[in-house]
């Protein structure tokens, strides 16, 4: 071979050599940026094969905490293209923080679709799975979703049972109204505290008398308010359920301030009512509330006139009343000097 020949052959060898190089660098730099960045779709940004854009693919095949970030940004993104990515994170990620993250996301994403899937996660081993569960069956319209919430409610992890109340103010029925009810009572006050969240942004009947009776009745001073601040939001239409939920209170604080709300909202309209029901919650509790008497007057007092026949009858009344004639006859004196 003469050497024209071999110097064109060690040209062309040297350009192949350098395509070559160039070639796997553009390859590297194009996954490199795919793992970085978290947002590129492949080389040209198109999806892999059709399915989910390739970072979610990427992200979700590493370690966890980049799995949970990947998860977290669908969710913030309300890509619909990571529906079935989120899904089978949720379902068969090995780490309960991923399995969280993945429902989470769901419950932003607000499709029916992955419901039975979801469904199936309220029964996992772990408490923080089954309150994420609850959590995006909430924020998901499906017929599906409210028998599972409804479980939830029952669950034997306090946890579990706020997330479920919290997730049942969204829910249009009155097995939620009667579910959350329940929760108002429940032993727990950061259960009891989430049901009167939940109960609040509710219109219905049972959920108001559920606002009323921890107003009256509770024994921490968080929920009373909490409660309380919501039927002031209501206004005077919550008055016959406090006075409804007066007897029943063994809480001083609570029939104080059940007492004070009903004259608030409007007392007026069940004075009577509201006067049988506190004489009832005192002789039917097992703590006197001694101070309970002179302040009833005084907060009926605000009323001005429209207290005083009210306050007239209790000063005359024979027997034991709740406000004591002295105190009664004080506040009439108030009213009218």
């Amino acid at each position: 071979m003469d050497r024209h020949k071999k110097s064109h052959l060690v040209i062309t060898a040297t350009f192949v050599v350098i395509g070559l190089v160039a070639t796997v660098g553009i390859i590297a730099v194009a996954l490199r940026g795919v793992r970085s960045d978290g947002s590129a779709h492949g080389i040209g940004g198109d999806s892999v094969s059709g399915g989910p854009p390739s970072w979610m693919i990427v992200g979700m095949d590493g370690p966890p905490a980049e799995r949970i970030a990947t998860a977290e940004k669908i969710g913030a993104q309300k890509n619909l293209a990571g529906l079935a990515v989120l899904e089978r994170g949720a379902a068969s990620d090995p780490d309960p923080a991923v399995k969280i993250a993945c429902l989470n996301a769901l419950g932003e994403l607000r499709n029916p679709g992955p419901t039975p899937a979801i469904r199936v996660l309220g029964g996992h081993g772990d408490p923080g799975v089954r309150a994420a569960a609850a959590e995006a069956l909430g924020k998901i319209e499906s017929d599906l979703a409210l028998p599972a919430l409804l479980r939830l409610a029952k669950d034997g992890d306090a946890h579990v049972r706020s997330a479920g109340a919290s997730a049942l103010a969204t829910k249009d029925d009155e097995s939620a109204a009667k579910a959350l009810m329940v929760l108002s009572g429940d032993g727990q006050a950061g259960v009891r505290l989430s049901a009167v969240g939940a109960a609040a942004r509710r219109t219905d009947v049972i959920s108001r008398q559920a606002l009323a009776n921890r107003a009256a009745q509770d024994r921490d001073n968080g929920v009373r308010t909490v409660a309380a601040a919501a039927l002031r939001e209501i206004g005077a239409e919550a008055t016959p359920y406090l006075v409804r939920a007066l007897p029943s209170s063994e809480s001083p604080e609570g029939r104080q301030l059940g007492v004070d709300l009903a004259v608030e909202l409007g007392g007026t309209n069940s004075i009577e009512g509201l006067l049988s029901a506190i004489e009832k919650a005192q002789a039917k509790s097992s703590i006197a509330g001694s101070d309970l008497s002179e302040r009833a007057a005084k907060a009926l007092a605000r009323l001005g006139p429209e207290g005083v026949p009210a306050l007239i009858t209790a000063a005359s009344a024979s027997g034991r009343t709740i406000f004591g004639r002295e105190a009664a006859e004080a506040a009439v004196k108030r009213i009218n000097p």
